[in-house]
């Protein structure tokens, strides 16, 4: 084997490697293609036997690499970076600009499901919890979510 496979095979295991401590798909990547290169080199060199021997085997390290991976990022130290492991409470959305569940308003437009509302004299996007409700219609805010408010009829 020359010194060019055997460069490719050792920067390919150690980038799939790396992929553990540095995620987000890239020396993953970087490795797989100099692994597939090495197989290529393997191939020409050595003849298609042991090129499809390098192939499978180095399929099978990527996929030990992957399982190994997946299962030291949700044990490993690095867990508590990339997994969140307590509930963040809730809190009120941009949207709604902390107006509270139980808030009565008016339907500025009709909800079909979402238009607008009036709630404490500010024009707010909305989606309606009950179906259709008309213009002009009584509405009591129910909830909300990042982008609009929830009504229903009151």
């Amino acid at each position: 084997m020359s010194t060019m496979a055997i460069t490719l095979l050792v920067a390919g295991l150690l980038l799939m490697a790396a992929e553990i401590i540095l995620p987000g798909g890239v020396p993953g990547t970087i490795g797989a293609i100099c692994l597939l290169v090495f197989s290529g080199q393997v191939w020409i060199q050595h003849g298609t036997t042991w090129g499809l021997a390098s192939i499978v085997g180095t399929m099978f390290v990527g996929l030990v690499l992957f399982f190994l991976e997946v299962r030291l990022m949700r044990k490993g130290p690095l867990a508590r970076w990339f997994f969140l492991d307590a509930k963040t409470p809730p809190t009120s959305s941009q949207s709604s600009g902390g107006i509270a569940p139980g808030t009565e308003g008016v339907a500025a437009t009709r909800l079909n499901p979402s238009g607008l509302v009036l709630v404490q004299g500010r024009s707010l996007e909305a989606i309606s919890r009950d179906g259709l409700i008309e213009e002009g219609a009584a509405v009591v805010v129910v909830g909300d979510d990042p982008f609009r408010i929830a009504v229903r009829r009151k």
